[in-house]
């Protein structure tokens, strides 16, 4: 798996990249990991190579990384801007596995007493219950009504949803990304 979390500070954001890396092979493996960050136009905007790694048989390796973003593009409910990170493991000159992430830079807060703030800015939250399921297709919601759904929703002012009952699908949660929707995932 993949994670990556944001330290914004101004202008400038610090990603803390987490990549858990399975050897399945019959023997003890040495590799490399190579992460790529990409603006939302594609281009590239941060590099990190992580040589000389090794995972045991049967065994995962966990691969911490540190990127730096200037001038970060924060992802907002407006402008929800979406970088990607593509992470390649390579044995030698063989790649042996890639997989992008998309990323939203931003930063969040709670507080008790102000409520929630995104990139520094309070928001009010305009949400409500999403129940994963639609008149004709049941729980078998495919990608681009789920897709329509949102933005209905974000016409009617809302910007936030809650799942209900379940964890939202990683196909929700992607065009929320995309869309610009805050989501309080149970």
């Amino acid at each position: 798996g993949t994670f990556v979390r944001a330290d914004v500070h101004g202008e400038q954001a610090e990603l803390s990249v987490d990549v858990a890396v399975r050897n399945d092979g019959k023997a003890s493996a040495a590799f490399d990991v190579a992460h790529e960050l990409l603006d939302p136009d594609g281009r590239l905007v941060a590099r990190e190579v992580l040589a000389g790694r090794s995972g045991g048989v049967d065994a995962t390796a966990d691969v911490p990384a540190r990127m730096v973003v200037r001038n970060a593009r924060l992802w907002s409910l407006e402008t929800p801007q979406l970088y990607t990170l593509r992470t390649v493991i390579r044995q030698g000159s063989d790649i042996v596995d890639r997989y992008d992430t998309p990323v939203g830079i931003r930063s969040l807060r709670f507080d008790a007493r102000e409520g929630f703030f995104l990139n520094g800015r309070h928001v009010k939250l305009h949400g409500v219950d999403d129940h994963q399921d639609h008149a004709g297709v049941g729980v078998a919601v495919p990608d681009g009504l789920q897709t329509w759904r949102l933005r209905r929703l974000k016409d009617m002012g809302v910007n936030a949803i809650r799942s209900s009952h379940h964890p939202a699908t990683p196909e929700l949660l992607d065009a929320a990304d995309r869309l610009g929707m805050l989501v309080i995932d149970e």
